[in-house]
């Protein structure tokens, strides 16, 4: 059963905001277009917009430290010393 809009805040924020920074902007004329546009943008969101729920580091490059600590979970640290800590 799917949940109803008001029932996944996240979903609907994330819905909110690429209608918002993308589609709201432009008046596509074809499909591909469209999909050119959302590419784009989801190559800018993931690899160049840097996420301040993540220490000012882009998505792309804070998935690669995880990776690089050979841990899906890491924690950042109020400390700007060190930018992470593996979870155990």
């Amino acid at each position: 059963m799917r949940e109803t809009p008001w029932e996944d805040g996240y979903v609907e924020s994330f819905n909110r905001r690429v209608r918002d920074e993308l589609l709201d902007g432009e008046l596509f004329l074809h499909i591909d277009e469209m999909k050119y546009i959302v590419e784009h943008g989801r190559t800018d969101y993931n690899h160049y917009r840097l996420h301040g729920s993540l220490d000012c580091r882009a998505t792309a490059a804070f998935a690669a430290m995880c990776l690089e600590h050979g841990s899906g979970s890491l924690r950042l640290t109020q400390d700007k010393e060190s930018c992470c800590e593996i979870l155990s």
